[in-house]
C-alpha cells in the first residue's frame, strides 16, 4: 500500500510540473510573440486608431470591437490602451458602450481561464500566506474587484485569472469589473470627446 501511495504521489507531483511547465511555457510564448513580433506594433494605440476610423462608420464594427478586446485579453495585451483608443475613435455615447462592452466581455472570456488555473493548480492557493488573504478576498469580492479596477495597476488579464482562479462569485467578479471599469470609460470619452472638438484627434 506504501509502495502504491508512493507511485501515486510522484505521479501526481511529475503531473503538477507538467502542468506547470506547460503554462510557463504559453505564457512564454505569448510573451515572445508580443515582443518579437510585428503584432506589438500593429496593436499600438496609432495603428488601432488608424484602423478603427476605417471601420468606424461599419456596421461590423461592435463585432470588430469586441473580438479585439476579447483576443487581446487572451494575449495578455493592456486594456488601457484599446478603450483610449475606442474613446478616440468613436463618439462618447458609443465609445462608452463599446470599451465596456468589450472590456467586460473580455473578463468573460478570462472567468473560466481563472477557474482551470485554480482547479488545475491548487497548492498555490492553499500556502499559508495566501489561504487567509483568499479568504477575504472571497467575501469582499466586489470590493477587491472594483479597487483593482480603479486603480490601474498591473495586468488586467492577470488580475482577472487570478480573480477567478481563488473562487470570487461569479455575480461579484462582474458587478466588481462593471463599478471599476465605468468611471474610467467616462473619464477617457470625455478625453476623447475633448480631443476631437479641439482637432487632436481625427474627426
Amino acid at each position: 500500500m506504501t509502495a502504491a501511495n508512493d507511485r501515486t504521489s510522484i505521479a501526481t507531483r511529475g503531473a503538477r510540473l507538467r502542468g506547470r511547465f506547460a503554462l510557463g511555457a504559453i505564457v512564454a510564448a505569448l510573451a515572445a510573440v508580443w515582443l518579437f513580433t510585428p503584432l506589438r506594433a500593429l496593436l499600438s494605440p496609432a495603428r488601432l486608431a488608424e484602423h478603427g476610423r476605417v471601420f468606424a462608420a461599419s456596421s461590423a464594427a461592435p463585432a470588430l470591437v469586441l473580438a479585439v478586446f476579447v483576443g487581446g485579453g487572451l494575449l495578455l495585451f493592456p486594456l488601457d490602451p484599446l478603450l483610449a483608443t475606442t474613446a478616440l475613435v468613436f463618439p462618447p455615447g458609443r465609445a462608452f458602450v463599446l470599451g465596456l462592452t468589450g472590456a467586460l466581455a473580455s473578463s468573460l472570456v478570462l472567468y473560466p481561464v481563472g477557474r482551470l488555473v485554480g482547479r488545475r493548480w491548487p497548492g498555490w492557493l492553499e500556502r499559508p500566506r495566501v489561504a487567509p488573504i483568499r479568504a477575504r478576498l472571497r467575501r469582499r469580492g466586489v470590493l477587491a474587484i472594483t479597487i483593482v479596477r480603479l486603480i490601474p495597476v498591473g495586468s488586467f488579464s492577470l488580475s482577472n485569472i487570478v480573480a477567478a482562479a481563488i473562487d470570487i462569485p461569479f455575480r461579484d467578479y462582474v458587478l466588481g469589473n462593471v463599478l471599476g471599469l465605468t468611471p474610467m470609460m467616462l473619464i477617457l470619452t470625455g478625453l476623447g470627446h475633448a480631443a476631437r472638438v479641439l482637432g487632436w484627434a481625427v474627426p
